[in-house]
């Protein structure tokens, strides 16, 4: 019952997935491959480049690497 109000409420939402993918082996991937639609939507209704965000990232692993050098 469960399986079936998750599966439609993703299907309302245009994502079509399977009670194959909900089962507990195959559950964590298809999390991971939600989120990350889900970021990439987030991106593209923001005003944010994709650009940006990889040089704020790529700044943010040279602070990182600079903190741990300097401890």
């Amino acid at each position: 019952m469960i399986v079936w109000l998750i599966l439609d409420k993703y299907k309302l939402m245009n994502i079509n997935l399977t009670s194959e993918q909900l089962d507990d082996v195959n559950l964590d991937i298809t999390i991971s491959t939600i989120n990350k639609i889900l970021i990439n939507s987030y991106i593209n209704k923001s005003t944010i480049k994709y650009s940006d965000l990889i040089n704020a990232c790529e700044m943010k692993k040279i602070l990182d690497k600079e903190n741990i050098e300097s401890e």
